[in-house]
């Protein structure tokens, strides 16, 4: 996700150190969502159909799913053995 602080400025202190980070993903991929909900105005104005698919949804979440698993095991998981699930 790259650098999460909000700012460049990084504290010192007696407590250690400190920088304002952000918080939530609308503030993270701000930019991506605004992208997304223009491309929407636009679908619904012009009939044009999407771009992404519910295939392409589905394949996004086996990767997700397999990602949690993985961490949850410590190991590798294969995305085709969650399939079914």
């Amino acid at each position: 996700m790259g650098d999460v602080r909000r700012t460049h400025l990084t504290t010192y202190g007696v407590d250690g150190v400190s920088a304002s980070t952000v918080r939530y993903d609308q503030d993270l991929f701000r930019d991506a969502y605004v992208a997304e909900l223009a491309d929407f105005a636009e679908m619904v104005r012009t009939g044009r159909a999407s771009a992404v698919t519910g295939a392409d949804a589905r394949a996004a979440l086996s990767v997700a799913l397999a990602a949690v698993e993985s961490v949850q095991s410590g190991g590798p998981v294969r995305i085709a053995d969650l399939e079914g699930r």
